[in-house]
């Protein structure tokens, strides 16, 4: 027959687990009757019925709530996919090799639920967004959010490449000659140091000369660059003498 269903009879749908991490089927959504007569029946969007939802992926669900009177009320929630964990991550090379001067440094975390928490190559987790003292190498780090997603990234600390210098090919000169002793590097040198027996055409020694007095002579370079990484390298010239010969008549 007619029934008359009251203005405030409602299901109301309340969220008794949100869903842990992105992309996860284990929210549970369950649903009470606001007025209405006794007993209810409840029909989820998702083919469900009963009052509790299970196993839930994020979007939309609604219920129909039906009475003894067959009254039927409706409500609807959106339940939240967490976004996906991730972060912003910087690393410090170290400014030379084989040393422990390198830094991972989170920068930034969002997506899943904080507080977060960080774990590097399996140590105790913990808040702090930075490991510092760190030989090159490649680290596993893990972040990790209240609800325990987690999110593996992999980073990579490098070592600078050697600092090197290079100084001319071993070479031979006539005697009484000089050689200005070229030479090269592969970073910046801001500093150099030459033998004693280098002669400088300038205060800063920029254009060096090799006038070997004797049978040979050798010549030393040593450049250093702006992290303090020292290199050197050496070149032997030597001296092609003619003495005169006399012939009897």
């Amino acid at each position: 027959g007619d029934c008359s269903c009251p203005s405030n009879a409602k299901p109301e749908i309340s969220i008794d687990r949100p869903i842990s991490c992105n992309n996860q089927s284990d929210g549970i959504l369950s649903v009470k009757n606001i007025n209405g007569t006794p007993p209810f029946i409840f029909n989820w969007s998702n083919n469900i019925t009963g009052a509790t939802n299970k196993n839930l992926k994020g979007g939309f669900y609604f219920v129909t709530m039906t009475d003894r009177d067959n009254c039927q009320t409706f409500d609807t929630i959106n339940l939240k996919n967490p976004d996906l964990l991730d972060a912003i991550i910087n690393t410090i090379n170290p400014p030379f090799p084989d040393v422990r001067l390198g830094s991972i440094i989170i920068e930034n975390t969002f997506g899943g639920t904080p507080p977060y928490s960080y774990q590097l190559d399996n140590q105790v987790y913990g808040t702090i967004p930075r490991y510092d003292e760190l030989i090159a190498g490649k680290y596993n780090l893990k972040v990790a959010d209240k609800n325990g997603c987690k999110r593996l990234f992999n980073i990579q600390i490098t070592d600078p490449e050697q600092f090197t210098i290079s100084l001319i090919n071993d070479t031979i000169i006539n005697y009484g000659d000089s050689i200005l002793l070229n030479w090269t590097s592969n970073q910046i040198a801001t500093k150099w140091t030459w033998s004693k027996n280098v002669i400088c055409a300038d205060t800063s020694c920029m254009i060096p000369y090799a006038k070997p007095l004797l049978e040979y002579d050798l010549y030393h370079l040593t450049a250093s660059n702006i992290n303090g990484c020292i290199a050197e390298d050496w070149v032997k010239v030597s001296v092609k003498r003619y003495d005169e010969v006399y012939v009897p008549n």
